[in-house]
């Protein structure tokens, strides 16, 4: 199990002695996401066990995003910026080479396209360093010069890891890369305590824990939940994240006069997300690799309502979750209310075989075996 530190977003120092192992994680930013949040657990694994870890930051700093629940801290792990864009991305590149001649870094892991491509060109710079390319989504499915450009970068990769079986289909149907280079890798997800349902004074509630954008599809959610909060008075939403369509998801809880039972929390830090406090956690995306937030809210005991897209299709047929089509708002406030309609025990048995499914599949200490057991096989 996890260390509660290991749910923070910063390190303490290592335990142990260090190995001569050492690996560099090259990643976009240090702007909360997903793919972030998983780098940033394997560096808290890999420290805890004695291995040396840099961190390099392939984009620019986010100005006006310096606030603790917008961004998260690698200290004291050394951190470096490249400072790279499309019209830095050459000095940027060789800045990465000598870097990694530099600190001895003997194995390269970057995530997503842009750190792939800088660290395939550093590389080529700085001669005789594996590195492991992160596929963390599916976009490049629906964009063939985006698969193109995956291959590309991918062409030199030692291996290429994903995070869930169908992208891995994805990545061998668009021929990004040979299925004999090809690993999946899940998730690390921090088991919490599982407290017993009806967690709100407030009745039922359901939490919406994403970026308020088109990819997530918030107002299909909205639409939804509205339909759901107009047959039960008892239900009220927790929204935990920002966005541009924020406004649109407001007037959507005006329009049916609901507006009063929805908390719009802004950009939460992510341990610090109220799955605690929530009867039901929903995912509307149209587009999804594994998802972190309904894996964290299985981790936390909380059942599920996501569309059936990407990732989250390999979770049909489990009773703790409950999957519909994308895009449709009838079917969506049907499955919520479902869940509305059972017994608090019943919740409850639910969200302890969700919990314990993440426990047995998504362990953190898992995903950290799998990664050293890997940069042995390469270095």
């Amino acid at each position: 199990m996890c260390s509660v530190r290991r749910a923070t977003n910063k390190l303490s120092r290592p335990r142990g002695e260090v190995e001569v192992m050492h690996i560099g994680l090259v990643i976009g930013g240090n702007q909360i996401g997903g793919m972030e949040r998983q780098a940033f657990l394997l560096a808290c694994g890999l420290h805890d066990r004695g291995i040396r870890v840099s961190v390099f930051f392939s984009g620019r700093p986010c100005l006006g995003l310096n606030r603790r629940d917008h961004t998260i801290s690698f200290s004291p792990l050394p951190t470096y910026w490249l400072w790279g864009s499309r019209y830095t991305n050459s000095p940027s590149a060789y800045y990465l080479a000598w870097l990694l001649r530099r600190l001895g870094v003997s194995v390269v892991q970057a995530y997503q396209l842009s750190a792939i491509e800088k660290a395939k060109r550093a590389i080529q710079v700085a001669g005789g360093l594996p590195y492991i390319a992160c596929v963390r989504g599916t976009r490049f499915a629906f964009d063939a010069s985006l698969a193109d450009k995956y291959k590309n970068a991918c062409a030199n990769a030692v291996r290429v890891l994903c995070n869930c079986t169908t992208v891995r289909e994805l990545l061998l149907e668009n021929q990004v890369c040979s299925r004999d280079r090809l690993l999946v890798f899940p998730n690390g997800i921090a088991i919490r305590r599982v407290c017993s349902p009806g967690k709100s004074d407030r009745g039922f509630n359901i939490l919406f824990a994403a970026t308020l954008k088109a990819v997530k599809d918030p107002v299909s959610f909205a639409k939804a939940v509205a339909l759901v909060m107009r047959q039960k008075t008892e239900v009220t939403v927790t929204i935990a994240g920002e966005g541009s369509l924020r406004t649109k998801m407001r007037r959507v809880f005006e329009d049916q006069n609901v507006q009063e039972r929805v908390s719009f929390l802004g950009q939460v830090p992510m341990d610090s997300v109220p799955y605690a406090q929530a009867d039901l956690v929903v995912s509307s995306s149209i587009r999804e690799a594994s998802s972190n937030t309904i894996l964290e809210a299985f981790a936390s005991g909380v059942p599920v309502v996501a569309t059936s897209v990407g990732g989250s299709v390999e979770l049909r047929g489990m009773d703790f979750v409950r999957l519909v089509p994308p895009r449709d708002e009838l079917l969506l406030a049907k499955a919520i209310m479902d869940f509305a309609r059972l017994s608090q025990e019943r919740r409850l048995e639910l969200g302890l075989g969700a919990s314990d499914y993440v426990r047995k599949n998504y362990s953190i200490d898992s995903m950290v075996d799998n990664h050293i057991a890997l940069y042995k096989a390469v270095s």
